[in-house]
């Protein structure tokens, strides 16, 4: 309700497999080699020839499979000790497999959560006080949530000692797409090998095998069982990528993660069926001096709608919530049911036009939902 967009971690929510990613390693002899090739090179003046190094890698993928957690558990030190029968670089190449692979990990994805369904009533109980709380509902525009120009965040900037730069930045994008979230039963990892550098798996993959693995991966961020599925979820999110840059894998503090939206977007409220009478009224004086600030002068490109007031209640004859629209704000004035601009303003809402504002200009505008 005051533009602030808090995107989570997978540690703060009820699902802990939330935005995980599920990454696997096969026994692939030839990318295990590949691998160990990789530490013999990172290591100065090592002496492996080509024959120890296969051997180590058949001793590590005869572990497989093993998912991408089990990996960075593992120490292979004592496996290369029983091939090269020197300690000191052993342990050196199992620092350096260690080394990579946390660099290589899945990033951690930070998300805000929405959902197409405004009556489910487990939704009202789990996530608004047992129903004594609210929704609010917000209009996409070209699908995406706005950042709030004048606090807009444009990068994350980090001390990078590891990285190609002894700092690096990380760039926020001005909008965010809400992306459908994808259930399904099976959890179906994808190749632990193609998160690690292209020297491993060869750089000849085919551009669309390349675009299906960019888009597998991008889309794991989406994935949840589909016991969720009641909840037709949709959500924001970024992911910081890029961890060779960085020569780490990037975690952002929870203040990275406070963003401020476009007010002008968030365009109703769903009171619970359960809401004290006088919660009600606090909310909607604050509503009311809320959608009158936002015709306020700015100076950036922004779309003005309505703003629904919806009740929500419990039916007497069935087990279900049922959502009703009880008044309008229009030009920061409530308008109510019986007023005769009422019809007007919630047909206009519904059909999603607003006010577009370019500096002194303005003109009706329809945005798609």
């Amino acid at each position: 309700m005051y533009s602030e967009l808090f995107l989570a971690s997978t540690e703060e929510c009820n699902d802990p497999y939330d935005s995980k990613g599920f990454y696997e390693f096969s026994g692939r002899l030839d990318y295990w080699e590949n691998f160990v090739n990789l530490l013999v090179s990172k290591i100065v003046n090592s002496k492996v020839s080509g024959l120890q190094a296969k051997e180590i890698a058949g001793k590590i993928s005869s572990l497989c499979p093993l998912t991408y957690d089990e990996a960075l558990l593992l120490d292979i030190s004592r496996l290369c000790f029983d091939v090269l029968r020197d300690f000191t670089l052993s342990q050196s190449l199992a620092a350096c497999f260690n080394q990579i692979l946390k660099i290589y990990k899945p990033e951690p994805s930070y998300f805000a959560c929405f959902s197409k369904v405004d009556n489910d009533p487990l939704m009202w109980s789990h996530y608004a006080s047992q129903h004594q709380g609210y929704s609010l509902i917000f209009k996409p525009i070209d699908g995406k949530l706005r950042q709030y120009p004048p606090l807009k965040k444009r990068s994350i900037s980090r001390k990078t000692p590891n990285g190609l730069a002894a700092n690096s930045n990380y760039g926020l994008p001005e909008r965010f797409s809400f992306q459908e979230v994808i259930y399904q039963e099976e959890v179906k990892p994808l190749c632990g090998f193609h998160r690690l550098p292209v020297a491993i798996v060869g750089g000849d993959l085919p551009e669309e095998d390349r675009i299906n693995l960019v888009t597998s991966q991008a889309e794991q961020f989406l994935h949840k069982h589909i016991s969720w599925g009641y909840e037709q979820e949709v959500r924001v999110s970024i992911s910081p990528g890029m961890s060779w840059i960085f020569g780490e894998n990037i975690e952002l503090s929870s203040l990275e993660r406070l963003f401020y939206y476009e007010p002008t977007q968030l365009a109703g409220i769903i009171f619970g069926a359960r809401m004290p009478k006088r919660n009600k009224d606090r909310l909607m004086e604050v509503l009311l001096y809320r959608q009158s600030q936002l015709y306020r002068s700015e100076n950036h490109e922004r779309i003005m709608f309505e703003f629904a007031v919806f009740n929500a209640h419990l039916s007497g004859s069935k087990r279900e919530i049922q959502v009703e629209i009880d008044n309008m704000i229009s030009s920061g004035q409530e308008i109510d049911r019986s007023h005769k601009d009422f019809g007007p303003a919630y047909d206009r809402w519904k059909n999603g036009w607003g006010i577009k504002f370019e500096g002194n200009k303005s003109s009706r505008i329809q945005v798609p939902e």
